[in-house]
Parts: C-alpha cells; sequence; structure tokens
C-alpha cells in the first residue's frame, strides 16, 4: 500500500488530469506536498467520482437533505488502485485519504511504500 493522509488540505492542491489513449488516463495528485501518479483505466471516471464526491460535501451546492459528511470511491488502476475517502471536517477544512493497494479486489495483498 501507498497512500496519502492529510487530516487538513490546505492552498497546495494540484490535479492534472491526461488521456493518454484509449481508455487510459494519467493523473497527477499532490496535496500539501505529497505527490503521486497514476494511469486510471476506463473501468473509473476520475473527473466524475472527484467532482460528485467534492459536490456531495459542499453544503453550498446542493440541498441540505443530500449533504455527506464522508464520501468513497475507487479507482481502477488493473489489477492495482486506489481507494478514496474523503471528509468534510468542519465546513471549512478537507480530510483526505488515498490508499494504493496492488490488487483493489484483495486489499490484504500489498505492501507499504
Amino acid at each position: 500500500m501507498d497512500f496519502i493522509i492529510t487530516d487538513r488540505v490546505d492552498d497546495n492542491v494540484k490535479f492534472t488530469y491526461e488521456p493518454t489513449s484509449i481508455g487510459w488516463t494519467d493523473v497527477e495528485i499532490e496535496i500539501n506536498g505529497q505527490q503521486k501518479f497514476y494511469s486510471v483505466s476506463y473501468l473509473s471516471e476520475p473527473l466524475i467520482d472527484l467532482t460528485d464526491g467534492l459536490i456531495q460535501l459542499i453544503p453550498e451546492l446542493i440541498p441540505p437533505d443530500e449533504v455527506k459528511k464522508e464520501i468513497s470511491f475507487e479507482w481502477h488502476l488493473e489489477p492495482s488502485g486506489i481507494a478514496w475517502n474523503m471528509k468534510n471536517l468542519d465546513g471549512e477544512k478537507l480530510g483526505i485519504k488515498i490508499i494504493y493497494y496492488e490488487d483493489i479486489y484483495h486489499r490484504d495483498i500489498g505492501t507499504l511504500k
């Protein structure tokens, strides 16, 4: 497992999304100085997952009964993958955990990098 965990996101966030071939997209994520690169497969919708997740956490963007305190989703890298968990901590701060698994379907397999 490789991971990004932060209990607070500051202004230093970078997200780069670049389709590279049919069915594959390169994604660069940098949060609070922690930088990761992933090649995400067509089994995932990285931009939709990320934007829908963020929207669900922001009370000003959706009806009050649809606001979530915490959301999660996965990106498939075949056979590996990453699991995202994002939390609205207090309306001002966002907590993010991104965990890389060598096999997204067998999460007990893997090593900490």
